[in-house]
């Protein structure tokens, strides 16, 4: 009888139909090279080959703190080896990834939504598991897990602003799998054996057409629906560059990933730049650019790299393209489209309006007690440039506080009654005579605040300091208005 096994299936994108092409450029050169193993069969699917990579010896970092007081005189290094294997079935091209083959098989070439969108037809959406999500508004993603199983909107979504990215339950018919997850690849348990997974992907790709989930609680995903038009996304692309070289706030970068290691720096690679950063944004991106910034091509975000490297030490954790770490909204020929982890969506157009007529009843004025942040610069340091930064956002709420009369309530938090923590802050300035609460964020990229004290009914004002300007954002969802 055959056990519970796990496989991780990935599947190319319609254009691709020879097996290697799946393949980076890397994977590629060094099956070509002999440095990689491509055993070829015709025992698997229509046509298949496994590519065996033998991994790179390292020396483990601990070896190095170690020696500084014992002699070690052997030299030890550990190696991972990890495979992919690639077949062919209903004239599409799959992957398998084992260990961390996934890093061999090229993104651009794969289809970005595979996992999800089986995983979306295949689940019950009262039995699921986990749920991974990212807020377009506010760069932010997250991971929740329930300890059973739960019903989708236990997981707490904003319709309005949140994707899906990864999600993970049990399947409603337990003849195609036990426990489904997708994101990007599908991973799925079943009692089977490895020869099974061809009929397993044909499955699959049935589900990956279907449209099965907009009668489920998974329906809303459908307000933001993926750009499939090729010279649409490329037009887009272009908008994406040129807001960028002038300076516009409409996108910001973030990690497009939720990284189990502590973070501890970032660096933008294969773009001549070396500095590390301990956040990142776009306005360091542009800094770094310096002249490039006016000759910026759609290419070169492409090609450009968002490193990010671990708190204790230079170990390199992973990389992704610029491109797929912008986020924001821009508008081309009077629709508004959204783009995320590199994947342009158009935006529902009912939702848009609903959202901007809600926006326009809740909106209030500017508050002119809201100046620019100050801008502070280090004294030079022989050898070094200047360093430049913005104030501390608990030392503005200090001066508009004073300057304004409203209460400082900046990390003063309230205690709730049986409910255990160190309490909430209810804002940080509230306005007694005009009942406002009022939020102050650095970040311009924090419209789930507002859009959470929207549907409070509350009134919220949020300043941002771009390139030094200070403004009043009362911004509708997703930029719409």
């Amino acid at each position: 009888m055959s056990a519970t096994k796990s496989f991780s299936l990935y599947l190319g994108k319609p254009n691709i139909i020879v097996l290697d092409d799946l393949l980076t450029e890397n994977a590629a050169e060094m099956v070509k090279c002999g440095h990689a193993k491509r055993i070829a069969s015709d025992n698997f699917a229509d046509d298949s080959a496994l590519f065996i990579f033998p991994g790179t010896p390292v020396t483990p970092k601990w070896v190095g703190h170690l020696e500084a007081a014992f002699r070690i005189e052997e030299r030890l290094t550990s190696r991972s080896p990890c495979a992919v294997l690639n077949f062919k079935t209903q004239n599409r091209v799959f992957a398998l990834s084992f260990s961390y083959g996934h890093v061999y098989i090229d993104d651009d070439k794969t289809e970005a939504d595979f996992g999800l969108r089986v995983a979306i037809n295949a689940i019950n959406d009262k039995k699921l598991r986990s749920v991974e999500r990212s807020n377009i508004g506010a760069a932010i993603r997250d991971f929740a897990q329930a300890a059973g199983q739960r019903e989708l909107g236990a997981f707490g979504f904003d319709e309005a602003l949140d994707l899906i990215r990864k999600v993970s339950g049990y399947a409603s018919d337990n003849e195609f799998a036990n426990l489904v997850t997708g994101s990007r690849a599908l991973r799925f348990s079943k009692k089977m054996e490895i020869r099974d997974v061809p009929e397993a992907a044909i499955e699959a790709l049935q589900l990956f057409r279907k449209d099965t989930y907009r009668n489920t609680a998974f329906k809303f995903i459908d307000f933001l629906s993926p750009v499939l038009d090729t010279q649409l996304a490329e037009n887009l692309d272009e908008e994406l560059v040129k807001t960028i070289k002038e300076g516009s706030d409409e996108f910001e970068v973030a990690i497009p990933d939720i990284l189990p290691t502590t973070l501890g720096t970032f660096r933008f690679e294969r773009m001549g730049a070396s500095n590390f950063h301990p956040d990142l944004s776009l306005d360091l991106y542009r800094e770094e650019l310096g002249a490039a910034l006016q000759t910026l091509t759609v290419e070169d975000i492409k090609k450009h790299r968002i490193a990010a490297y671990a708190e204790a030490g230079d170990l390199r954790i992973d990389s992704w393209s610029m491109h797929r770490g912008l986020i924001g909204t821009v508008g081309l020929n009077k629709e508004r489209y959204a783009l995320n982890e590199g994947i342009w969506y158009r935006i529902d157009q009912a939702y848009k309006d609903a959202a901007d007529a809600a926006f326009q009843r809740l909106k209030g004025s500017s508050d002119a007690i809201f100046i620019p942040f100050r801008k502070i610069i280090e004294a030079r340091q022989k050898g070094k440039r200047p360093k430049t930064y913005y104030q501390s956002e608990e030392s503005y709420n200090d001066e508009r506080a004073q300057a304004s009369g409203y209460l400082l309530l900046d990390q003063k938090l309230i205690e709730i009654p049986d409910e255990p923590g160190r309490g909430i802050e209810p804002c940080d300035l509230l306005d007694v005579k005009g009942r406002r609460f009022i939020h102050v964020k650095k970040s311009s990229r924090q419209s789930s605040v507002l859009s959470h004290l929207f549907k409070q009914g509350a009134n919220a004002a949020e300043v941002a300091p771009d390139f030094g300007t200070s403004r009043i954002v009362g911004r509708s969802l997703l930029r719409m208005g």
